[in-house]
């Protein structure tokens, strides 16, 4: 019994290096995904608790481009933060980015909680793509900038970092 144990150990790794060099032969090329954005972006709906919103939610919609490698982007996003008077606790967001050629990339994107503050950091997840971004595995972190443009709208500069 225990020589057919060593065998199986055995064919599992041989196996298992084998995907590995399947996994590393098929992985995807790089590809030019936009590395700064230029969005504008409006509070779509929002709900709170006390008269001055102590807590609350907030459902968000942004568009504009993403460039830095070759023709511009188009991107859409849509979104959910949750906080308080403090600032913003909690924040998901989804984007699709559409290069000229209507390929795309779909990005969950992640801002760390920020008290309001005019500058903040995002992590940005690739989870999948279309076209040439089919298979796209990527972690970026961003620097973002935001600037109120009116009572519920604002503009948001980003600059990632590969």
């Amino acid at each position: 019994m225990k020589f057919e144990f060593t065998v199986s150990a055995t064919a599992a790794v041989v196996v298992a290096a084998l995907g590995m060099a399947v996994l590393a032969a098929e992985a995807p090329k790089p590809t030019n995904v936009g590395l700064k954005y230029a969005l504008t972006g409006k509070i779509v709906q929002a709900d709170g608790l006390g008269k001055n919103f102590e807590t609350f939610a907030a459902i968000y919609e942004e568009n504009g481009t993403a460039s830095g490698n070759g023709p511009d982007h188009k991107m859409h996003c849509l979104g959910v933060q949750q906080g308080g008077a403090g600032g913003v606790a909690e924040q998901h967001g989804y984007c699709i980015e559409t290069d000229p050629d209507g390929d795309q990339v779909m990005w969950k994107v992640t801002p760390a909680p920020h008290a309001g503050t005019a500058i903040l950091q995002s992590v940005h997840e690739a989870l999948g793509g279309t076209g040439k971004y089919a298979g796209i595995t990527t972690t970026m972190k961003s620097t973002d900038q935001a600037e109120m443009t009116g009572p519920m709208s604002y503009r948001l500069k980003v600059d990632l970092t590969p």
